[in-house]
Parts: structure tokens; sequence; C-alpha cells
């Protein structure tokens, strides 16, 4: 079950009362909570003093290389930096958003949070927001909200220092460029207990998020296929219970042979279709030994092209370079 809290009545409430609310969501609709886990939080400050019309492309900084855009039309209203899935930056003109006829409703809202904040109802206010989603949470250690919670400010001080604004005229290359000063504002905005730390980011290898990925795709074929039948998971008096409960009688190695044989049921029938519908694309019916050929010969170079692009050596196998041969 999701929960998700949109930013309007975020707003309304303070920071502790979000993992709160969505907790007793949970507890009012299912009959029992295994885990909670955030799936993504957008964390947002809004500023005066930074017109984002006034800022060009290469003074956004980020570690390593990302997309940075804008948005608007011949006044830029916008910039985006990065990519959605990643640590993800909008900066925005706010005072232009509300202003737009399809936000009147939350408009007069909106002015009276940002005029009891100091807001003298004239100056451009500009929201600075980022967008984490459940990589960059595990990444963080965060993706717990209680472990979110209590470390907000130092994700904060982290987001702002991995996607900044800088000053281009303090050096000549925009790496060994300061922080812009107004973005230090941005910096110090605080959510909770700023006790000085910023968060570290422990980047997985991409190769076990390539795994997950892949991991969740065959099952989700395995199911769509019919070759994985629904999981009861009620006991004899009917009552449902979490799946971590049905499983606390296996055995350690009884839990990973279950798994195992699932997964290569699902793999080897999603292996099946696609080299089948492959098959049939390279030779059709009538060729079936040619497109069978064909087949194999387009694996060999994608695997060949995967290990180039890695910058891993080729070593030849003898079986794999006489079915090239005879592909061929």
């Amino acid at each position: 079950m999701t929960v998700e809290l949109h930013g309007v009545w975020c707003a309304r409430h303070v920071v502790g009362e979000h993992a709160a609310f969505a907790r007793d969501i949970a507890r009012r609709t299912l009959l029992a909570v295994e885990d909670e886990r955030l799936a993504r939080v957008d964390l947002a400050a809004d500023v005066v003093g930074l017109p984002v019309a006034r800022i060009g492309r290469r003074a956004w900084l980020s570690r390593g290389a990302c997309k940075v855009s804008q948005y608007g039309g011949e006044t830029v209203e916008g910039w985006t930096v990065g990519k959605r899935g990643d640590l993800y930056l909008r900066v925005y003109d706010k005072t232009l958003e509300l202003d737009e006829p399809r936000n009147v409703d939350k408009r007069e809202e909106e002015h009276e949070r940002l005029r009891a904040l100091g807001w003298d109802g004239e100056a451009p206010v500009t929201r600075v927001e980022y967008e984490l989603t459940s990589d960059v949470l595990s990444e963080l250690n965060v993706r717990h909200p209680d472990q979110f919670l209590e470390r907000i400010d130092a994700v904060w001080k982290y987001a702002t220092r991995a996607r900044r604004l800088v000053s281009l005229r303090t050096a000549s290359r925009p790496s060994r460029c300061r922080t812009d000063p107004r973005w230090r504002v941005v910096q110090l905005a605080t959510f909770g207990r700023d006790d000085g730390e910023v968060a570290v980011r422990m980047r997985r290898p991409s190769r076990s998020a390539s795994a997950r990925r892949t991991l969740s795709a065959v099952l989700n074929y395995g199911v769509d296929a019919g070759v994985i039948a629904p999981v009861d998971l009620h006991d004899a008096t009917g009552k449902l219970r979490p799946a971590s409960e049905v499983v606390e009688a296996l055995s350690g190695a009884a839990a990973d042979r279950r798994t195992r044989e699932w997964l290569v049921r699902c793999a080897s029938a999603a292996v099946s279709a696609a080299v089948d519908e492959m098959q049939r694309n390279f030779g059709g019916r009538a060729l079936w030994a040619d497109g069978a050929r064909k087949t194999f010969a387009h694996v060999i170079e994608k695997v060949n092209a995967r290990h180039a692009r890695r910058g891993t050596a080729i070593v030849p196998d003898e079986a794999l370079e006489r079915a090239a041969i005879e592909a061929a």
C-alpha cells in the first residue's frame, strides 16, 4: 500500500505529522503493517532574491554529468537539473506559478503562508525543490520515515551541495567556481534539528540495481504468463498473515531453494517466449533454422557489444566461434 501526501496538505502540517498521518491511514486500512519505506520525497524551500530568469545554464553545477533544462517561453520560468529517478532539482518562479488560472484555489492559502514567513507580497518567490526517489533515499540510509525525519537537515545539506548554483566569475572552470552567495541562503534552510551533519550517499554498484530490475521484470512476466500462481496467505481461521510470518516455518535452505525454483520457472518462460519471437522475426515459420542461426548470431553480437562497453577483454570461446561461423 502506498500513501501519497500532496504538497498543499504537507504545507499545512509540521514535518513530524506527515509520517504519523500516513501510518494512521495504513493501520485503518490494512490488517497488519509489516514494514514502512519511503518511495519518494519532495523536499522544498521558498526563497526571495533568486530570480530564475537571471540564471544561466552553465551556472548549475552537479556531482557527475547531468542534464540541465529550462522551461518557459521567452522568459525563463524555471530550471531542472538532473534526471528523474536520481536526485532531481527543480527551481522555478513560485509566484508566477500561483498566478496561473489552474492554481486559483490554492493561491490565497499559499500567499498567506508566505506572508506569515515574512514575504512582503510583492517580491518574486522562487521554489527550490529536490525530488528524492527510493534509490537515492536508500543510498543516503534514510529509507525509513523515522530515519529521514531524524536526518532531514543532513539530507538537505547533501542535496544543496550535490546540485547547486555557482558564481562563474570566481574561476575559469565551473567545477572550480565558488557557490553563488544567493545559493548559500538556500543551503542554510532548516526543517528540523540541524546538527551540522551532511548526509553521505553510498552509491550502489549499477549491476545490483540492474539485477533487481531484471528480477522484477522476470517475476512480472511469470505472473502475467500464468507460470506462478498467487500465494494464499490466510491461516485456517481465514485471517490474512504477512508473508514474513508464512515463511517462518521454512529453513533458510528451503526458502532459498523455492526462491530459485520460482525464478528459474519465470526466467525459462520469458527466455523461451523471447527466443521464439526473435526466431520468427528473423526467419519466419518457413525458415525456422535460418531464424535460429540469425538469432544466435544476434545474441553473440549483443554479448560482445556489452563487454566492449564495459571495457572487458573478449576471450574467444571455440563453441561460440564455430556457431558464429556456421550462422554466417
